[in-house]
């Protein structure tokens, strides 16, 4: 299962994402490359285009990112979520996002 949490305080947002979903093997899983492609899209968003200060951490099946609150970073940080609970409700018992 892939699990992705995301919290938030007055001054930061942290996400980890990790695990695999099983459904498919490693490279053919469209639900790890779904949550994957969110995941990066949102972290290449906020330390490129937003040129925030972001602290990340990466590993095979485990992603860790950190910024600072601001109205550009939660938008981008909100859509990520509301994508993962798009997916999760279409995979439910492979994707789980705790708040």
């Amino acid at each position: 299962m892939i699990l992705v949490k995301v919290s938030e305080d007055k001054k930061n947002t942290s996400v980890i994402v990790s695990g695999h979903s099983g459904i498919a093997d490693k490279g053919e899983d469209i639900l790890c490359a779904a949550v994957s492609a969110l995941a990066q899209g949102t972290v290449i968003g906020l330390k490129y285009v937003l040129k925030e200060k972001i602290t990340i951490e990466k590993n095979d099946g485990y992603l860790y990112f950190k910024v600072g609150k601001n109205a550009s970073s939660d938008i981008l940080i909100e859509t990520f979520k509301e994508s993962i609970k798009d997916l999760a409700s279409q995979y439910p018992k492979h994707l789980k996002m705790e708040e």
